[in-house]
This record gives C-alpha cells, structure tokens and sequence, in this order.
C-alpha cells in the first residue's frame, strides 16, 4: 500500500469589509488604515509557525474574510510571499481569493494571478438587482458580470460564483434566474447555500418586518437548484 503525503490546507483570514452585509456575522473592520499593520502582524506570525513547526506541507491556501480583495493587492502578495518562504507550498497548490465584485479591477486582478492566485470566488449572491439591495450588497448584477469577464481576461480559468437561497423577498422564479445566469457564464464551480439569520446581524433584528421563504418554498429551491446545475453541468 503507497501512502501518499498529503498536504495540509492554509486559511488566511483578512477582516477588513467597507460594510457588513445584513446577514454577515463574521468578524470584520471597516478601519482600512490597519490593514497595512494587520498584514505586518500576520506575516511575523507566519514566520513565527515556519519557525516552531518547521516547513509544512501545504497543497492549498484560501484568503477570506472580511473582504480580501478590499485591501491592497500588494499585500496579499506579501502575505503569499511569507507562506511560500516559511511553508513548503505545492507547485499545483490550488490558491483562492474570495472577492467582493465592486472591489476587483484588471489591474488589481492581474496582480493576483502574478502572485500564483489561480482561482478566484465571488460573492455574486444574486442576479436581481433589488435582492442585492435587500442583502446590502455593495456592486449590482452588471457590476458582478464586468468582474467575471475581467477574471478571465486577467486570466482565471477556475472561477467560483457564490448563490444564495431564501434572500427575503426571493421567488423561485428569481432564484432560477439567479442560477441560469452563472451557469450560462460558464463559472467552474457554483456554492448555492442557505440563508441564515444570525443574532446580532440586521436581518436579525429586523426579521419580523422580512418575508422569508417558508420551508415548503426553501424544499422547492432546493430541488430546483439541483435539478439546474445538474443540467448544466
């Protein structure tokens, strides 16, 4: 029996956001003049565990957050750059960025993929403009398009769009809509989830004044969801 070396995945949190949404519960600033300072603490704590642990073997690395492709590309940059120096990083590892659409540009993309980034995922979330304004998303549907099209023009061929399901006020109707437009974009990968209230959001506190999908509705999205991506597959 051969035992392969399997390496281990690197999680690099950035919590910087311009806003929260309405459901967002993770930990994250709009204070983006400590970014430059939170990087410097995370690369000193990237040595420290290259140090005391010595060189890892890592097949993946994913930046989230917060916002990651809210703060100067040139620091993720140097953040990939301590890991690779301090970790022993696949050739193929696969390394992603999570972006917000209204914070990507050809410049800043171009960058990532200079940096070894090669697969990028956005929080699309919806198709439908007044969805997007309900979740407080920042960019529209045409601003999210834009950015899928400068990916692959930056040149990312493994993209990741994320759908969400039972947004207030969503129909099955729109959620259809939703999925057919990222599948007719030829995204390679499609996270459809569930949305869900988390105390001390504002979708927490104004729940009572929402209309959300009641179970029978979130079963038919589901299915639905299924039923589409299958065909599109």
């Amino acid at each position: 029996m051969i035992v392969k070396n399997i390496g281990k995945g690197i999680y690099v949190h950035i919590p910087f956001c311009f806003r929260k949404c309405n459901y967002c519960d993770f930990y994250s600033l709009p204070s983006f003049s400590l970014s430059e300072v939170y990087i410097d603490a995370l690369c000193r704590n990237i040595k420290q565990i290259g140090n005391e642990k010595g060189r890892i073997k890592a097949d993946s690395i994913f930046i989230g957050g917060g916002t990651p492709s809210a703060i100067d590309a040139d620091l993720l940059g140097r953040v990939l750059f301590e890991i690779r120096n301090n970790f022993d990083v696949s050739e193929d590892a696969e390394i992603s960025v999570e972006a917000n659409p209204a914070t990507v540009n050809l410049d800043k993309l171009e960058k990532y993929r200079l940096f070894g980034i090669n697969r990028i995922s956005f929080g699309m979330q919806s198709a439908i403009d007044d969805e997007l304004k309900i979740l407080g998303r920042l960019h529209n549907f045409e601003e999210f398009f834009e950015s899928f099209s400068l990916a692959r023009q930056a040149g990312f061929n493994n993209i990741n769009v994320d759908v969400m399901m039972g947004i207030p006020n969503q129909t099955l109707d729109t959620l259809k809509k939703s999925l057919s437009s990222v599948a007719e974009l030829g995204a390679e990968h499609i996270s459809v989830y569930m949305l869900k209230i988390e105390e001390g959001t504002p979708f927490y506190k104004m729940a009572d004044s929402l209309s959300f999908a009641d179970e029978d509705e979130v079963s038919e999205m589901y299915l639905e969801t299924v039923y589409i991506l299958t065909q599109k597959s």
